[in-house]
């Protein structure tokens, strides 16, 4: 579907065009004419993204990274230890237009309105367009009667599940990198570095799926030589 964000410019010729030749491919056909595309254009207040109800995400994050570092002169020898945290993580999908909520709750089996609040995360839902285009490329405002009309039900977006706007987030992870680095004279150095040297790989549970996922890197090392001229 065509989508346009309120404040930008529709170039309506160019934007039908598109469509028809997008809709014919897809097999949207006319509602009353045999062997014709479909003949509306929707325009939503959520961008371009043909695959989510949503128009924006709000994001909350707390990372902490801590390094400690030692010397040994007599050993000729420096001694690092980094601890990578993620302690916060957490986000949500929003909709909103004109300072309301624009999606809003429906059934697995219909896009009738069941009522209640998006951000209860617990429902599927849907949005209209904002307006609509039609074969001669005037625009008309999309209201509860066009929602009523089967002529118009293609212009309805539905969401494909039932947590789009539950909160979401993970619990805390860590990391730790560890660097020992051996001065050889004045003019060589060798360094081991062990990244997530103890192989921390919890998984962390989406708190709106359910499902686990890893962020912590694989256990590796490395060992680099400088020569200094």
């Amino acid at each position: 579907m065509i989508r346009a964000p309120q404040t930008s410019t529709l170039d309506r010729s160019s934007a039908a065009s598109d469509w028809y030749k997008r809709q014919y491919q897809n097999g949207w056909s006319h509602t009353s004419l045999a062997n014709r595309s479909y003949q509306y254009v929707g325009i939503y207040a959520n961008g371009d993204n043909l695959s989510t109800t949503a128009n924006g995400k709000r994001t909350h994050s707390l990372d902490a990274n801590i390094t400690a570092i030692t010397r040994i002169p007599k050993a000729r020898l420096i001694i690092s230890c980094r601890l990578e945290a993620s302690l916060v993580k957490r986000s949500q999908n929003i909709s909103e237009y004109k300072g309301k909520e624009y999606a809003f709750n429906v059934s697995e089996s219909s896009n009738a309105q069941t009522g209640g609040s998006i951000y209860n995360g617990d429902s599927y839902t849907a949005i209209w367009p904002v307006a609509y285009l039609d074969l001669n490329n005037e625009m008309h405002p999309f209201t509860s009667a066009e929602a009523e009309n089967p002529e118009f039900s293609y212009l309805i977006r539905k969401s494909g599940n039932a947590y789009t706007f539950a909160a979401d987030g993970y619990d805390p992870y860590f990391s730790a990198n560890i660097n020992i680095t051996k001065e050889i004279g004045d003019h060589v150095s060798l360094s081991l570095n062990a990244i997530n040297f103890t192989n921390s790989r919890p998984y962390v549970k989406s708190h709106a799926t359910g499902v686990s996922a890893l962020f912590t890197p694989d256990f590796y090392y490395g060992l680099t030589c400088r020569i200094k001229f």
